[in-house]
């Protein structure tokens, strides 16, 4: 007893919810059987596969043949399960034989929900306020489970749910059944994907028109940043020059501004010093005249690490012009003077002139599909079995990844924190829609089905 008392102190425990068994369990119920022998008559609903036990009722059947006949098929009608065949089998000893029985064997199938009572009474005695859902019994595919809360008039012959008799079943009428079944659940599967597919926007047709401008801003912003990570130089001292972008650096106590300009068919970085940067420094501390005069920011990385914003105007026209005439110094250095520094009016005012906004950026990033933050490893992922059927999501980042010689994916929904990782259906959903993993993905989850190895998984629609 010691012994059994340290081992179970420092054993694991794992629970399982019962309504989880009870769905698993009544989702793979093909048929259940009826057994009748001499004044015994043994319901079975189902056997465990493991222990060899056999779940259901034995309830004692009058003598009289009249009343015996109503009493089984009160039960066959009560316990039976919905749309579910039941073998009915009837043993009889013969008479003049020893030790020789003759069967019957009939199959029955009722529509209607299956009640429930105690193991040894055709009638239920389950008190009123027992909710058996509470207690895990819940409606799955196969089983509708009631408690029937008033007796049943078997001597008049009123039963809960009408029983029909049907040819008894033999192996192809399963495998065919079966087959059907498969049928029905994968058309009912297709409706609810088309009704989805089309009530629900894809989020590249969502922002189809500020879309259309993605080339030009992925060009742009491509070209602003390489010409920003080149080496930046000096002006000469003597040129005119027209600016398309500039950028604000506070570094090392000291403020360098560093403008994207064009002279004598030269584009290049250049350093702009002496009093005329102010004018750049206010503007970028200025949100509101950025603003107002159409001016987007783009984030660039510096070579130290540093995250500043390149200020850009996005119009084919440079915003700004000025000349150099010879050289002017401060404290010792001397740097190019700028004369006659003029900010276009006609462009700052003319919006029309823009070839696009920062909504337009905004809706652009809002719609394509961000990376996953850090080295996420499988066995820290959700499964998407764990999410409700019905529910709607929206895929922000998604990595693609090799494990076990399978091509899997990490993904990460709209507000929610862990990721998780992506199961058979939802790849092959990738696969078959081409779906387009540059975009965020709208997704719908589905019933659960197995997958072609054996696996209960969740389906998901994608958009």
């Amino acid at each position: 007893m010691e012994h059994s008392i340290n081992y179970f102190q420092s054993a694991p425990f794992y629970g399982v919810p019962i309504y989880k068994m009870w769905t698993k369990l009544t989702g793979r119920l093909q048929n259940s059987c009826c057994l009748v022998f001499k004044d015994l008559m043994q319901y079975v609903y189902w056997g465990n596969s493991n222990t060899k036990k056999l779940t259901g009722v034995q309830i004692k059947i009058p003598d009289n043949n009249s009343e015996r006949d109503k009493l089984i098929r009160y039960v066959l009608s009560a316990f039976s399960f919905n749309c579910l065949p039941v073998n009915y089998i009837d043993i009889v000893e013969a008479e003049d034989e020893e030790d020789k029985i003759s069967l019957t064997h009939k199959c029955y199938i009722k529509s209607g929900d299956t009640l429930f009572t105690r193991s040894s009474t055709p009638y239920s005695k389950i008190p009123e306020d027992i909710d058996i859902t509470k207690r895990g019994l819940v409606q799955t595919d196969n089983v509708t489970p009631q408690v029937l809360r008033r007796r049943t008039n078997i001597t008049h012959k009123l039963q809960p749910f009408p029983v029909k008799e049907i040819e008894p079943l033999t192996t192809p009428y399963v495998v065919s059944a079966r087959k059907r079944k498969l049928e029905l659940d994968e058309m009912e599967t297709k409706k609810r994907k088309l009704d989805f597919t089309r009530n629900t926007l894809a989020v590249k047709e969502e922002y189809k028109e500020q879309l259309a401008k993605e080339q030009d801003i992925k060009s742009k912003e491509n070209e602003l940043r390489s010409y920003f990570r080149q080496l930046w130089i000096d002006m000469d001292s003597k040129g005119f020059y027209k600016l398309y972008a500039f950028v604000v650096n506070k570094r090392d106590n000291y403020t360098h501004v560093g403008v994207l300009a064009e002279t004598a068919d030269t584009k290049a970085v250049y350093y702009l010093k002496g009093y005329s940067k102010s004018r750049f420094i206010d503007l970028s501390n200025n949100s509101a005249a950025l603003t107002s005069g159409g001016f987007l920011k783009l984030p660039y990385a510096t070579k130290r690490g540093g995250l500043i914003d390149i200020i850009y105007l996005p119009t084919r026209d440079p915003f700004c012009t000025f000349r150099t005439n010879g050289t002017t110094s401060y404290n010792g250095h001397a740097y190019p003077r700028v004369e006659n520094l003029q900010f276009h009016a006609g462009v700052l005012e003319s919006q029309d002139e823009l070839l696009y906004s920062q909504d337009d950026v905004e809706h652009v990033n809002n719609s394509q599909m961000q990376s996953i933050v850090g080295n996420v490893k499988v066995c820290d992922c959700n499964r998407l079995e764990g999410l409700d059927e019905g529910t709607e999501l929206l895929i922000t980042a998604i990595q693609q990844i090799d494990y076990r010689g399978k091509t899997r994916y990490i993904l990460t929904f709209e507000n929610i924190q862990s990721p998780y990782v992506s199961n058979y259906w939802l790849e092959m959903e990738i696969v078959d829609r081409c779906i387009d993993l540059n975009y965020k993905i709208k997704v719908k989850c589905d019933k659960l089905k197995t997958t072609p190895s054996k696996n209960k998984e969740r389906v998901m629609f994608c958009v």
